[in-house]
């Protein structure tokens, strides 16, 4: 879906070893996707693109069809196209949980910052900026008004930004590659971890003003995704999953009550680094720049 023209989308399973039922979000020849979100409480397919595009595809009141030996047959979906940006390229997108109908969407360096796009009446609401290159990469706080965003190579940051005073940043998360990776802890909110490819993770605790991390985790290549998986029980612990790049392309598992003990897992299913990391307390899926999905 990075650089396809259509996107493929699978529905929701009915029940264990059910087929998987297939939609088709057809896009113009010059429009490819960068990121992807599923806005539930809407129930619409969000997809950022090049050229400053936003495609939002209704998802609900989809009719099947059914082909001669009674399979389901591929539905086209129309999406429709808001023009967010003039040329730069939607690159990152993260809902706000705190306002339904509000989405960050992270632009390209003529912004040099992110846009909180209200769904509902299809305009910006705010703008987030100070970046000096492209947003790769924004997480939102669950229970304050924060959004955090990963600059690239020309700028090696991440900005927290209150959305409710977006006219400054709070304060800077720095690194010494570019952000690739934003993710807040959801057994403790104000902690934030962001991954780069300077092979660091980082962790910060936004209650906190001290600029140094609160933790720091070498790797052995690049960080390009991560994600804190809601766990069954508090007891559990947290696990923390990072995806490295070239040479090794591997996902890791590591526990945040012993991180440098090392990876409890390594996976290497993928021939190219995971581009997007997706979790619950029992399954993990991953998404490769090689076009697989584990």
């Amino acid at each position: 879906v990075r650089y396809g023209l259509t996107m493929r989308v699978l529905s929701r399973l009915a029940r264990p070893g059910a087929a998987a039922s297939m939609e088709r979000v057809a896009l113009a020849d010059d429009v490819h996707a960068r990121c992807l979100a599923h806005h539930a409480a809407m129930d619409v397919l969000l997809a950022g693109c090049k050229r400053g595009v936003l495609l939002t595809t209704p998802l609900s009141n989809r009719s099947s069809t059914r082909g001669d030996r009674g399979r389901r047959s591929p539905v086209e979906l129309v999406p429709t196209a808001v023009q967010v940006a003039d040329r730069d390229a939607v690159n990152s997108m993260c809902l706000l949980p705190g306002a339904p109908s509000l989405v960050a969407l992270g632009l390209g360096r003529q912004l040099g910052g992110s846009l909180v796009f209200d769904l509902e009446t299809a305009s910006p609401v705010a703008t987030l900026t100070g970046h000096a290159d492209s947003v790769f990469a924004l997480a939102a706080c669950a229970q304050r008004p924060w959004v955090v965003s990963g600059g690239g190579q020309d700028d090696n940051s991440a900005l927290v930004f209150d959305v409710n005073s977006p006219d400054a940043a709070l304060r800077t998360l720095p690194h010494r590659g570019s952000v690739r990776a934003l993710a807040f802890d959801p057994a403790a909110p104000s902690v934030l971890y962001s991954g780069s490819l300077d092979k660091y993770v980082r962790c910060w605790d936004l209650r906190a003003p001290a600029r140094e991390p609160a933790l720091e985790l070498a790797l052995a290549a690049g960080v390009h995704a991560l994600e804190l998986p809601i766990l069954s029980s508090s007891g559990d612990g947290q696990t923390l999953v990072v995806s490295v790049g070239r040479p090794h392309n591997a996902v890791y598992a590591i526990d945040t009550r012993a991180p440098h003990a090392g990876p409890t897992v390594n996976a290497r299913y993928h021939s190219s680094a995971v581009s997007s990391l997706a979790g619950n307390a029992f399954s993990l899926a991953s998404v490769s720049y090689d076009g697989t999905v584990a």
